[in-house]
């Protein structure tokens, strides 16, 4: 039987289904049946496009239930090593065992009116960063030199790494470990984004599911500029952490903007830490969560507090106007605001977007603390209203 040529324009837009189709439905081959291309859930607990059967199948996709009230097949599209797609929720998935080498994806733009990318991490285990704080080179003042400070290879990604390119714009620091339930935004090329995993001779199991959501330039929800991660609850509270936080020892060569959605109504946002749950580099002895000395060398460049947690204008909870005397917006060493090693103190702001920037150099130096001195944080915000 002859069938209608239908029109197909990905990522949303308008389908028109056959007429074999409309018929096995019992409408008549004459009539036309018109769904959207919308986000639809599956019956593997993937997310995947409204698509008709025949579409599914020509793009490479696979059928999981039914949407547009029977008319259409949610298609779930997922890729491995080596694969391109240019469709919206698409999962970069492993083949399992412990691969070694290169395994790329790219994900290329489905319509062209699309300006960011949210990569879900539904699954994410990968060897961990260094742990063994021998000596390797010297630096000074953040540049390795004959003659410096000594440092050493903690936290740095040796073996297994992660990264996202975003020609065009700025890409995402390489990321190793345990990273499951996190997430990453990245602008969305023309020239499309490649999702990169370097994997290392390691015997440790390997496994991810990557799930690449396209948001359009108009999506209200697009994560402000420079924001790595952004957080929305209406509660207006939630947690935020460094990569690798389920291993305790946060990554070196990091720049992880974490933004939160300011809710309605609400003008500041506080921060706080149970204890232990603040570990940025810093001598161990100090105790300091507060320091002029952060996020820098010292002027002999021979410092070892550069790794640290910026909150622009930060203030005491109490005295919202009053700024937190020799912090700078800038914290570190074992304890978020305080400089006592029993208690943490809460931090807020009214700067928007609301932000934290967790910043560490490519590798740590002698006289900062061992291991459990780079355990990374865990945060805890709440909103406020104005």
């Amino acid at each position: 039987m002859r069938q209608f040529v239908y029109a197909v324009v990905l990522c949303g837009l308008l389908y028109t289904a056959t007429a074999e189709e409309e018929k096995k439905r019992n409408i008549g081959i004459f009539n036309v049946v018109k769904f959207q291309n919308d986000p639809c859930g599956g019956n593997n607990a993937k997310n995947g496009t409204c698509y008709t059967t025949e579409e599914c199948e020509d793009k490479g996709g696979t059928a999981s239930g039914s949407c547009a009230e029977g008319y259409g097949v949610c298609c779930i599209f997922t890729l491995g090593c080596g694969a391109t797609k240019a469709e919206n929720m698409t999962y970069f998935e492993s083949s399992g065992g412990s691969p070694t080498g290169a395994c790329n994806a790219k994900i290329c733009k489905c319509k062209e009116n699309i300006c960011q990318l949210r990569l879900d991490f539904m699954t994410f285990v990968i060897a961990g960063p260094n742990t063994v704080t021998t000596s390797v080179a010297k630096a000074l003042a953040g540049t390795t030199v004959p003659a410096g400070k000594t440092t050493h290879d903690n936290g740095r990604c040796l073996t297994d790494t992660f990264s996202v390119t975003a020609p065009g714009s700025s890409g995402v620091p390489h990321i190793c470990g345990t990273n499951t339930g996190y997430h990453m935004y990245v602008d969305a090329s023309e020239e499309c984004n490649t999702l990169s995993f370097q994997l290392g001779p390691s015997q440790a199991s390997r496994e991810w599911a990557i799930r690449v959501t396209q948001y359009a330039c108009d999506y209200e929800n697009l994560a402000p500029k420079g924001c790595l991660q952004y957080f929305f609850a209406t509660s207006g509270t939630g947690n935020l952490e460094t990569f690798n936080r389920a291993n305790k020892i946060h990554l070196a060569g990091q720049d992880q903007n974490m933004c939160i959605r300011r809710e309605s109504g609400n003008c500041r946002i506080c921060y706080s830490t149970a204890a232990m749950d603040f570990k940025i580099s810093k001598t161990a002895t100090a105790l300091l969560g507060k320091s002029s000395d952060c996020c820098g060398y010292k002027n002999d460049g021979m410092g070892v507090d550069y790794d640290c947690v910026i909150i622009p204008d930060a203030t005491k909870k109490m005295t919202a106007l009053k700024e937190i005397a020799n912090a700078n917006g800038q914290f570190c060493g074992q304890n978020l605001g305080t400089a006592t090693a029993a208690t943490d103190a809460t931090v807020c702001s009214m700067s928007v977007p609301f932000q934290i920037r967790f910043v560490s150099d490519a590798f740590e130096l002698e006289g900062e603390p061992g291991t459990m001195g780079y355990e990374g944080f865990k945060i805890f915000y709440e909103q406020f209203k104005c």
